[in-house]
């Protein structure tokens, strides 16, 4: 990819981030901090080359057809990444950017089809083309993993490579020999007015060479300078996950382990995602059948509950759900209203420990959100049930975050 080329192409020139992107892609990258910190560059980079080429009037179907292909050549780059003892096998897929911008899981369904369309109208299609050619000699393929269909490109393109090879022909000055050697210059005339000329390129051709070569220094200062601090940035990412993975880890101990010590109890749920805590306990050790009045049982459960959850800044949520089984007559008929009035009963007590309310929500889901079978009895008993969900907030800031 020469710069002639690169000039001459306006497409070209706008997916030359996406170029170098590309090549950061290798299949002994080890870093998973740095695994998304590149997706998600890409993400940006993808959106501005689009941006930029729309705002250029450049053709739509080009544009559109070479954004497709780098989606697919950058997720087939990056599902090749597998890490240390393959533990970053498969991650990048689990975000592609095709399922992200095109709704795919396939990697490249489509590159075929828009190739095949671009070569339609090739002299309107040509700088799409080039580009897209550059890609497939990078290692693009399509779904299957097959190579693609060779890019043909217009032979305009071609005319420029052949004719700039072709060396300069100087023009001699012709005198008619009826003007007789009288008008013709002596050689030493011709000689003097020459040779200055030939000599006053010297100087232009010094000078150009010291500028390229104070600004190739001085571009690779600054991109020695910019890895250094990228670098740096990942090992405090991985620092940082690593604190953060530890807290959310000691909040799910310390609620086992007070949640346990209550003699006779039905095991609470515990299990967390993302930055949150899970907690569900069973509503039929909680409320008597039909009613939001807590038992003793489930009040000694939040009691020390709520003793963890006073070292901690988190938002704190209720949710209460039940069966499809309706209520009797004398009690509450509604399930969403007895799922949020059990949701309140519990938030109100856990307030009444020392949760500060504005820590507090209440969501009542009545029926909406069954993890078990209500068609049989082991089924409704596990859909009857409260579930406090935790944000995992420490006190303080990580180190690394302070200033």
């Amino acid at each position: 990819m020469d710069h002639r080329s690169q000039s001459k192409n306006h497409i070209l020139r706008l997916a030359q981030p996406l170029f170098w992107l590309l090549a950061e892609l290798s299949p002994e990258l080890e870093s998973a901090a740095r695994l998304d910190t590149l997706r998600s560059e890409a993400r940006t980079r993808l959106r501005t080359f689009k941006k930029a080429s729309l705002a250029a009037a450049l053709n739509a179907d080009s544009i559109e057809a070479v954004h497709y292909c780098f989606c697919a050549a950058i997720d087939q780059a990056g599902s090749q990444v597998r890490g240390r003892a393959n533990s970053l096998r498969g991650v990048w897929l689990q975000h592609g950017l095709l399922a992200e911008f095109y709704y795919e899981n396939a990697c490249g369904q489509r590159c075929r089809g828009w190739i095949e369309k671009l070569q339609q109208t090739p002299n309107a299609s040509a700088n799409a083309l080039e580009v897209i050619a550059e890609l497939t000699a990078r290692g693009l393929r399509d779904e299957r993993g097959l190579p693609l269909p060779n890019i043909a490109l217009p032979a305009r393109q071609q005319l420029a490579s052949t004719t700039a090879s072709i060396p300069h022909i100087p023009h001699e000055r012709w005198i008619p020999e009826w003007l007789g050697p009288v008008n013709k210059p002596p050689p030493e005339v011709v000689l003097l007015r020459e040779a200055p000329a030939e000599r006053s390129w010297l100087p232009i051709v010094v000078v150009t060479g010291l500028i390229v070569t104070g600004i190739v220094l001085g571009m690779t200062f600054m991109l020695r300078r910019q890895h250094q601090d990228n670098q740096a940035l990942v090992a405090k990412v991985e620092a940082l996950s690593a604190q953060l993975a530890q807290q959310r880890e000691s909040l799910a101990d310390r609620i086992a382990r007070g949640l346990a010590s209550e003699a006779g109890a039905a095991p609470v749920g515990i299990s967390t995602k993302d930055d949150r805590v899970y907690l569900a306990f069973n509503s039929d050790e909680g409320f008597a059948s039909g009613r939001a009045d807590l038992m003793p049982m489930l009040a000694r459960q939040l009691d020390r509950l709520a003793t963890v959850l006073a070292d901690t800044h988190g938002k704190v949520i209720v949710l209460g759900h039940t069966d499809d089984a309706p209520g009797p007559r004398d009690r509450m008929e509604s399930n969403l209203a007895l799922s949020t009035a059990r949701a309140t009963a519990v938030a109100r007590h856990l307030q009444e420990r020392g949760i500060a309310s504005d820590r507090l929500s209440i969501i009542g889901r009545g029926v909406k959100d069954p993890v078990g079978d209500n068609r049989t009895a082991a089924g409704r008993a596990l859909n009857r049930r409260v579930e406090v969900v935790l944000e995992s907030v420490p006190n303080s800031q990580p180190t690394g975050l302070q200033r």
